[in-house]
């Protein structure tokens, strides 16, 4: 499965990056199994938080639409995060990213747990992308035009220059 891996446009935003301007180690196309996924961290997550995982990693390869909030019509990263938790949780979520990022509590990136949202500043302003964290420094997101849903690493230098912290929803 190819996983285009440029985070930007989220619901609020009109401005997209082409993915020809994305920078070759932001664009990982790994094959990733849901197993390796879900690797087992340290603390383990509530199964509320896994439920989230769960539902997260069963829309994987589901086109980025701008705007978009179902997994019928696509997604752009905020309304994947929105419908997963609904879904998975049952908790109405704000629909932008920076509105997202107020939610729950703070968490450090050493105390990720899988469920948490890990925010990025993908177009020159904090929290412009979120994701939901699945374990292993892997999160899942809807990245940009053209791309699809799916698991990236953090670690990789695109998405450590721009994370910009993360929640942990009230679960």
């Amino acid at each position: 499965m190819l996983i285009a891996c440029l985070a930007a446009g989220c619901a609020s935003q009109k401005t997209a990056l082409r993915r020809e301007t994305v920078p070759s180690y932001a664009r990982v196309a790994p094959s990733i199994s849901v197993s390796s996924a879900l690797a087992v961290d340290a603390t383990p997550a509530p199964p509320r938080a896994r439920e989230i995982v769960l539902h997260a990693l069963s829309v994987i390869g589901t086109p980025y639409q701008a705007a978009g909030r179902f997994p019928s019509t696509g997604f752009d990263c905020s309304g994947l995060v929105q419908y997963v938790v609904s879904e998975a949780a049952g908790l109405a979520l704000p629909r932008d990213t920076s509105s997202m990022s107020q939610i729950g509590a703070e968490v450090s990136a050493e105390e990720l747990r899988p469920g948490d949202l890990v925010f990025f500043n993908t177009l020159g302003k904090p929290y412009s992308h979120v994701g939901i964290y699945v374990g292993d420094w892997r999160f899942i997101h809807a990245p940009t035009q053209g791309g699809f849903v799916g698991v990236v690493d953090m670690r990789l230098p695109y998405w450590l220059q721009r994370y910009d912290g993360a929640r942990r929803l009230d679960l």
